[in-house]
């Protein structure tokens, strides 16, 4: 896993590393491989353990890189962005928190801006006044099912490369189908950190772009 070293203390040869996965490691002087010693700000690559500890570290030799991975620079309108453009209709590798739940901001934005235009614009007009519909309501209602139809392959694609990044096989978003129970399930699965190592799935999001698991295995 790429990282960055956070502090380094050389007197007593320990210190702490930020992982691509946003954790942090503890290491010490024994586990550098390259070099005797680091400094605060390096970039490193090194092997993460179970009990948060940092083992087999090199320093990069090309400092100039980015320290943090790809998939974490980008914004929330990047990640859904990216979820529409190169992911529209793939479920394979994996998605981060981040990414997940920026499409699933993005997703109801895009469902309730135009239920709200239309309400509001109604109500200045002077339509609706009863109950009854007025015009703009109802537009808002075809670009609503509009949004929903365009967005539904890509919802169901990125929250199956949720569950890859969590370790999880993508056929486990049928539970979803169940009531109450499968949508509590599905929660709780989207709020999970990321495996901080490679999985079946593919690498850590952002550490390497291209993942090659195959989508529900």
């Amino acid at each position: 896993m790429r990282g960055e070293v956070l502090t380094y203390n050389d007197t007593v040869g320990s210190g702490l590393i930020t992982g691509a996965d946003g954790l942090r490691y503890a290491f010490d002087r024994s586990s550098l491989e390259s070099r005797t010693s680091v400094q605060p700000g390096d970039s490193i690559d090194f092997v993460p353990m179970d009990d948060d500890t940092a083992t087999a570290i090199y320093v990069l030799a090309d400092q100039s890189v980015s320290k943090l991975p790809l998939n974490s620079k980008r914004s929330p309108w990047g990640h859904f962005v990216y979820c529409l453009t190169q992911k529209y209709a793939d479920g394979t590798g994996r998605a981060t928190r981040a990414e997940y739940w920026s499409f699933v901001l993005f997703f109801w934005l895009g469902m309730l801006a135009p239920a709200a235009l239309g309400l509001l614009v109604d109500a200045l007009l002077g339509f609706g006044a009863g109950g009854d519909m007025g015009p703009f309501r109802a537009i808002s209602g075809l670009l609503m099912l509009i949004v929903l139809v365009g967005l539904v392959l890509p919802s169901f694609c990125v929250l199956i490369r949720r569950f890859h990044d969590v370790g999880l096989t993508g056929w486990l978003v049928l539970i979803g189908a169940i009531p109450y129970v499968g949508g509590l399930f599905n929660l709780v699965v989207s709020v999970l950190g990321s495996q901080p190592h490679a999985n079946k799935h593919g690498p850590l999001p952002g550490t390497v772009e291209r993942s090659t698991a195959e989508i529900f295995s």
